[in-house]
């Protein structure tokens, strides 16, 4: 999705992928953290002006809130997919967590996870507190899952493969 940015002042308007420009600031924010990261280094891999970054997402907080949701969306997505193929509940727990474990480790992909590594996130409070928000969305979805599934213990099911994931 190319999205296209009016600057102020002068200068024709800039275009730039914002889907390429989440993947891009998610891998950082996985790099180095929250805390860690300046939006100038941001900008200079995206190949954009703080401006335009600030227009698109606010501030670097609401870069993060884009990055998390982007990538939650990809992870929830790929984690029904093994959930709807697995039979029963011990197979979708085993499957659930060889996922996670070829999920967080699989050659070229990024350290850890941008959901449940908490180092990621730093000191910010509204960090911690919106990604527990997805972890909890993540958790709900697996123990509707297992329940759906006929399984008597979901809940303690899904929060022991949710401690697993943050590791």
């Amino acid at each position: 999705m190319n999205t296209t940015l009016k600057q102020n002042g002068r200068g024709r308007p800039r275009k730039f992928d914002k889907e390429m420009g989440l993947k891009i600031a998610k891998s950082l924010f996985q790099r180095f953290g929250f805390d860690g990261l300046g939006i100038a280094e941001v900008c200079a891999q995206i190949g954009i002006t703080p401006t335009s970054l600030y227009a698109a997402y606010g501030n670097k907080f609401g870069l993060f809130e884009a990055c998390l949701d982007w990538y939650s969306s990809q992870f929830i997505n790929q984690l029904m997919d093994v959930i709807e193929g697995s039979k029963s509940p011990s197979e979708m727990y085993r499957n659930v967590l060889e996922f996670s474990c070829n999920h967080f480790s699989s050659e070229g992909s990024e350290r850890g996870c941008l959901l449940f590594d908490g180092s990621i996130v730093g000191a910010e409070h509204k960090i911690t507190k919106s990604v527990n928000g997805h972890v909890e969305t993540i958790q709900i979805l697996l123990t509707q899952s297992l329940e759906e599934a006929g399984d008597a213990s979901a809940n303690e099911l899904a929060s022991a493969i949710v401690m697993l994931m943050r590791g």
